[in-house]
């Protein structure tokens, strides 16, 4: 079997005492690169424990603790009486061959990953842009600054103690019963939404809320009208399920209707924000939400009613939903 020459393991390892990093985990990790370049081939012979110890300059537990790693991960093994050895699998043919033309300290570009043609859709699609801290006019991020942050320790504390084995395991699909049935009662009583617990679902934000939908509710090449101007983050969950986005004008009184029509006469879902416009802030009165439920009614079709920003008025009670107008 082949041996690794005496001596060069100093060399092979490089520690730098001065990074700061643990030196079993440098030696594991220099190791690992080792194997898998191929410089240590399958069967290859390493130095016992007490001899690192002693070239490296480190503790034999030191040696052992990153020699019992690589034998877990399956980058070496060891019997008694032959030492530890590279394992068999790491072998020749699970290493990347290197090109003729290429050389020590270069590497060959990776090509991109093929994506789904549903994954191209989803990166190419618009993406909401993170913000790491609140900035004026940026839509969507609240005055954190106002944040209430001592009450709500306190009551996630007293609320924790009081939590029962069932809440650390999957729950319901839908979310959390008990938030579910809160929501519900308050949909009915400050919002008029005609529902019951049942048909509320938890979900981790407006995106995967459209995209859940889209992908429920309609089939790829449907048609879409979506708000112009409007929510732009929608779009992307939207595309990535295929669907046709229509872009319908936006006139004092919302989205319009009978331009919707003339665009895309047989769309199946409209995306609306009837009680704030975003980003135009304008309220869709009863005469136009009625005329958005003929609209779905008459097309057999789907309306989003996207409630942004609707209890956020300087005077007087929110707007009642446009779901709470539709009496079929």
């Amino acid at each position: 079997m082949p041996k690794f020459p005496d001596g060069a393991f100093l060399e092979a390892i490089g520690l730098d005492r001065e990074s700061g990093a643990l030196l079993h985990v440098q030696i594991y990790e220099n190791l690992r690169k080792l194997i898998i370049s191929g410089m240590l081939s399958s069967g290859m012979r390493l130095p016992s424990s007490r001899v690192l110890m002693v070239e490296l300059g480190v503790s034999r537990t030191t040696v052992r603790h990153a020699f019992d790693r690589l034998i877990a991960e399956g980058y070496l093994f060891s019997h008694r009486g032959s030492g530890t050895r590279v394992a068999p699998q790491c072998n020749d043919a699970l290493i990347l061959p290197k090109s003729a033309g290429e050389t020590a300290g270069t590497t060959t570009p990776l090509t991109p990953a093929r994506l789904s043609a549903r994954g191209d859709r989803i990166a190419g699609a618009t993406a909401i842009r993170g913000y790491s801290h609140a900035r004026p006019f940026v839509p969507s991020i609240p005055g954190l600054d106002q944040f209430p942050h001592k009450t709500w320790a306190r009551v996630l504390a007293r609320q924790w103690h009081r939590h029962d084995d069932g809440t650390m395991g999957y729950g319901e699909l839908a979310g959390y019963l008990p938030l579910r049935k809160a929501i519900s009662t308050y949909l009915v009583i400050a919002r008029g939404i005609i529902c019951n617990w049942e048909q509320v679902v938890i979900v981790a934000g407006a995106q995967q809320a459209f995209g859940l939908i889209a992908n429920m509710l309609l089939d790829p090449g449907d048609s879409v009208w979506v708000e112009e101007p409007g929510y732009s983050g929608a779009n992307g969950a939207f595309v990535a399920s295929g669907l046709n986005l229509v872009p319908v004008p936006v006139d004092e009184y919302g989205l319009n209707v009978q331009a919707g029509v003339a665009l895309a006469p047989h769309a199946r879902l409209a995306l609306i924000t009837p009680s704030h416009q975003l980003p135009l802030g304008m309220v869709m009165p009863v005469a136009r939400r009625l005329e958005v439920l003929d609209w779905a009614r008459r097309t057999d079709a789907w309306v989003i009613e996207d409630d942004y920003d609707s209890e956020f008025r300087y005077t007087g009670r929110p707007l009642s939903a446009l779901q709470g107008l539709d009496q079929y």
